[in-house]
């Protein structure tokens, strides 16, 4: 009997005299973590989420990509794109034919502008107030700097921007090719010194900010790596898609001619928004592969 009112003492957690049992903590930590996870879960669903690609699509080399090596390359990331972010057009490579082969509704070009730039931004949901960002560029052709518009994402305003920076190649003697020694000379500027790129990105943050948008993603080519002093100047103000990720490390230009290839093409967003599932692909038409990224936000 003795032993029958003791065991009585016990419940699901413990004893009613207020001290648990080892199960009972077991019980109660499995608990804690199914609620958060539930929570968690629930918080993921009730958040707007957007699937990003961005795409250097072309090439200084013959020949030219073709309209259908151009859409291929971008229906192999996998998944439906809501946004698609490109440089670098082919000239032959026309911005409403692409959207018709990739299903877009609604696109902005950069040929539509002046000056005209080969950048151009796709997506599922209208596109309103485009606006183009010049930075310092080489030349009327180089297609330095960025296209922006606004959509709206489940009744969330959002800016878009695609950007492109000037080359490292652009600032090179005729003198100097890309050799390991002129790479490591240009890769020292671009961590150390003040370049074409950081202060491009000084230009670029500061329209960004006057535009005043509460949600932006901008994707593009910003010709320079990781931790570059431009990229730095970045992740002060926005958050690289790819920071934690397997792929951060991983390269998108695939033409470089040493044998670890940079990541010179960067997905970012504004703070308090998150990405996940970020990518670098295989395929390309040209001389860079697709980046890619689902960020969300409430």
């Amino acid at each position: 009997m003795a032993r029958g009112r003791s065991e009585s003492h016990f419940n699901l957690l413990g004893r009613r005299d207020g001290r648990m049992t080892r199960s009972g903590i077991r019980t109660a930590t499995a608990f804690f973590f199914l609620l958060m996870w539930t929570a968690c879960g629930l918080a993921q669903a009730d958040a707007a989420k957007v699937r990003v690609v961005s795409f250097n699509m072309g090439t200084h080399k013959q020949p030219f990509p073709t309209l259908e090596q151009v859409a291929r390359a971008v229906q192999e990331t996998g998944g439906r794109v809501d946004v698609l972010l490109v440089q670098e057009t082919p000239f032959a490579v026309k911005h409403h034919a692409l959207a018709h082969e990739l299903g877009f509704e609604h696109f902005v070009s950069g040929r539509d502008h002046k000056p005209t730039t080969n950048r151009a931004i796709f997506s599922r949901t209208p596109l309103t107030n485009p606006v183009l960002i010049p930075v310092i560029s080489f030349g009327p052709g180089s297609g330095a700097g960025a296209l922006c518009a606004t959509t709206r994402i489940q009744d969330a305003e959002v800016l878009l921007c695609s950007v492109h920076l000037e080359t490292i190649r652009e600032e090179m003697t005729p003198n100097e090719h890309l050799s390991t020694g002129v790479i490591l000379k240009y890769v020292k500027k671009e961590l150390f010194e003040e370049n074409t790129r950081s202060r491009s990105v000084d230009t670029l943050i500061a329209r960004i900010s006057e535009l005043d948008a509460k949600r932006v993603i901008i994707g593009g080519d910003f010709n320079t790596f990781p931790l570059s002093k431009a990229i730095r100047k970045m992740n002060a103000r926005f958050e690289d898609a790819f920071w934690p990720s397997m792929a951060f490390f991983k390269g998108s230009y695939v033409d470089f001619p040493l044998f670890i290839k940079p990541r010179i093409d960067f997905i970012f967003h504004s703070p308090g928004m998150s990405a996940r599932d970020c990518k670098v692909h295989k395929l390309t038409s040209g001389d860079h592969v697709p980046v890619s990224a689902v960020i969300m936000f409430e």
